[in-house]
């Protein structure tokens, strides 16, 4: 898991919560996840479209 968090810039936490939603819901549950995140820019609600 550190590997991963390393290379794409997470905590191994997060990395974690990604495999548990993938696991639950598949690619899908990982865009609606996405969708609700605060844009970093903007402080609101994103839609990165993942």
């Amino acid at each position: 898991m550190s590997e991963v968090a390393v290379r794409y810039g997470g905590s191994k936490q997060a990395v974690y919560t990604w495999r548990a939603k993938h696991a639950a819901g598949g690619i899908d549950a990982l865009r609606e996840a996405a969708a609700h995140q605060p844009d970093p820019g903007t402080g609101r609600g994103g839609g990165s479209g993942v």
